[in-house]
């Protein structure tokens, strides 16, 4: 409930003593309240809009992996899901930048049209059917994927630890001058030897 409306406030109490206070704020800083301050560099924006299903969410990065399963959670039109067809889409996107057999914590929220799924499969209401499921796997597929190679592009670039220009060899020696140009105005770049041995024997 609370990682699907982030804009309302919760407090939890356990035998008199509160387990969580948790502020109205946006998705990402709820996942980090609830599951803490490692979170900040662990979670990958996931997002892809079309005429069938909206994705957004957050993905784990491929080091904060873990063997065991419990932080994966699918939400459709703010309901809590479980979909095992569509787990194997997220697995299959990360496969092969996790370890075998470790999962990747996922917050992933669908948008689509109310009349197109079925919720009453069920009778927990968690499982629900997509008329057009394959599509939808395809398009999570796509933007996990897209996801992770954002990552490992930016992930290359240490904007942290970016050494600053040395620019100490250039003082000490006295006045910038301004470069000077010289060119030959004679030169003539359509003239060619075959014009001139052509010229001189006419």
């Amino acid at each position: 409930i609370v990682l699907v409306t982030p804009d309302v406030s919760f407090s939890l109490y356990h035998n008199d003593k509160q387990l969580y206070d948790l502020p109205k704020t946006v998705l990402k800083q709820r996942i980090i309240n609830v599951f803490g301050n490692s979170y900040k560099e662990k979670l990958l924006p996931v997002h892809q809009d079309s005429q069938v299903v909206r994705i957004d969410g957050f993905i784990g990065t491929p080091s904060s992996a873990k063997k065991s399963k419990g932080e994966q959670y699918l939400f459709v039109n703010h309901r809590y899901i479980k979909h095992p067809y569509f787990h194997h889409a997220i697995q299959s996107a990360v496969e092969s930048v996790i370890p075998p057999d470790h999962h990747l914590s996922y917050f992933i929220y669908f948008e689509v049209d109310p009349g197109k799924i079925d919720v009453n499969i069920h009778p927990t209401k968690i499982e629900v059917k997509f008329q057009e499921e394959k599509v939808v796997y395809a398009i999570l597929h796509a933007a996990v994927r897209h996801a992770m190679g954002l990552f490992n592009i930016s992930s290359n670039i240490d904007f942290e630890n970016i050494s600053p220009i040395d620019f100490s060899e250039m003082s000490g020696r006295g006045e910038v001058k301004e470069p000077q140009i010289s060119y030959n105005p004679d030169y003539n770049p359509f003239y060619t030897h075959h014009d001139a041995t052509h010229s001189s024997g006419t």
